[in-house]
């Protein structure tokens, strides 16, 4: 009798562990799960992710304005204070309290290009001694290195897309001899650049034409985003029958169409490597997965969009001047807020830290997008 008790000792003192845990009465915990272990979260721990802490306006007394093209750090911005003259110089702008310092000197012929998301570099085209020259800036040294691209004879198309990771700039150029077309990828890593002929659809490619896209429909294309890894690009272009989106594979000197919508030209984007995201020819904000070949509708009423650069978060307008943010949650958008109203975007760009976007635009009862800078508002939102 004694051994069965001394053997029922321990688990009467767990039995007693319990019922003293019981009377602290402890809140109970709701775990979330998400598509990862590092998603995962308690309740408790869960927070407002788009409280708004501060909102800036970038300009100074006297209406003097500054042209912003995007981040260089997580508090400091890549821009230009107008002046009288020809010419200004690209400065790193502190958005806090507008302290500028000059990196180099831009001509008048300078056209403002693109900062690449890690915000080391700078694309922008000029003028050489043989034509229009792309350029890049290093943020750091602040020195410019002449691509020497394109070549003579050739004209950039559309404009400058950096890939993800900041490895891949890619545009198009156009042969002002013949008028063909070509996408020319430059690889920050290797130095090296390639140039890849535009397809004809209909005859070059591994899937099907749209119906409504005919033998010999004449198209123009606005913009080339590629992949981090190089392999696969996103392609914007309009022709007589609308606009579409078209996902490609890449090899050496082919473009091989794998999906292909209807789309805004410009509205679209890598989530990682097996997900798109873009915006519909209805204004739908549509995610497609290459794994599975399915297509999901996000939100409509969309106008634009921008993702953050760990791709977590989406910044995107309804009704022109309403500005949203909200989280990406495998198939689903969450915790939408309205942080912003009362400015048709022009310009959206999220900071290497995800914690502030920069927009730029103007009053919907203004002068539109064909006004100039000056008449623009370019601002600061600082989440807590």
């Amino acid at each position: 009798m004694n051994k069965r008790l001394m053997r029922n000792v321990p688990f009467l003192l767990v039995v007693l562990s319990l019922l003293a845990g019981c009377a602290d009465s402890p809140k109970a915990k709701t775990i979330v799960i998400g598509n990862t272990v590092e998603e995962a979260q308690t309740e408790e721990d869960s927070t407002d992710y788009f409280e708004t802490n501060k909102i800036y306006k970038l300009s100074l007394p006297g209406n003097k304005s500054v042209d912003l093209w995007g981040w260089t750090s997580s508090r400091l911005l890549l821009g230009s204070y107008k002046n009288d003259g020809m010419k200004h110089d690209i400065q790193k702008v502190d958005y806090r309290n507008l302290s500028a310092v000059s990196l180099t000197r831009l001509a008048g012929n300078t056209a403002a290009g693109k900062v690449s998301p890690d915000g080391k570099y700078m694309a922008y085209t000029g003028q050489s001694g043989t034509g229009e020259t792309l350029f890049v800036l290093d943020v750091s040294t602040a020195q410019k290195f002449d691509l020497a691209i394109p070549d003579v004879g050739k004209a950039i198309t559309s404009p400058m897309s950096w890939s993800g990771n900041s490895r891949y700039l890619s545009f198009t150029v156009k042969s002002i001899a013949y008028g063909t077309e070509s996408v020319v990828v430059y690889d920050m890593k290797n130095r090296s650049s390639q140039e890849i002929p535009l397809p004809r659809w209909q005859e070059n490619s591994e899937a099907p034409a749209p119906r409504s896209l005919k033998r010999y429909t004449k198209y123009t294309v606005i913009s080339v985003k590629f992949a981090d890894d190089g392999n696969t690009a996103l392609m914007g272009r309009v022709g007589e029958e609308g606009s579409y989106v078209t996902l490609g594979a890449v090899t050496e000197d082919k473009w091989a169409r794998k999906f292909e919508h209807s789309a805004s030209e410009r509205q679209f984007d890598y989530v990682n490597d097996s997900q798109i995201i873009f915006l519909d020819a209805k204004n739908t904000l549509t995610l497609y997965d290459l794994r599975d070949e399915n297509t999901v509708s996000l939100s409509a009423g969309i106008s634009t969009f921008r993702l953050s650069g760990d791709k977590k978060y989406i910044a995107y307008t309804k009704d022109e001047e309403s500005l949203y943010v909200a989280k990406l949650q495998g198939n689903n958008m969450i915790k939408e807020k309205l942080v912003y109203k009362g400015l048709v975007l022009s310009q959206m760009d999220w900071s290497p830290d995800n914690k502030k976007i920069l927009i730029t635009g103007w009053k919907s009862y203004g002068l539109g997008p064909s006004a100039s800078s000056a008449e623009q508002t370019p601002l600061v939102i600082e989440f807590k």
